[in-house]
């Protein structure tokens, strides 16, 4: 199982590159029982979206 750093790390990773299957699967599976690695990577799927808003509006 990942730790959460290593689990946060390729969840940034993920913004900028397709993660493989199986980087998809340890995520996921971390997930299931970590509260501040949900929370991470729910900020940066906020992040992500509302700086992508800010910038289609111009």
């Amino acid at each position: 199982m990942l730790n959460c750093h290593k689990t946060t790390e390729l969840i940034s990773q993920g913004q900028d590159r397709s993660l493989t299957w199986l980087e998809k699967l340890n995520i996921r599976f971390h997930l299931l029982f970590c509260d501040g690695c949900r929370h991470f990577k729910q900020n940066m799927q906020d992040m992500r979206y509302f700086v992508s808003q800010h910038f289609n509006r111009k």
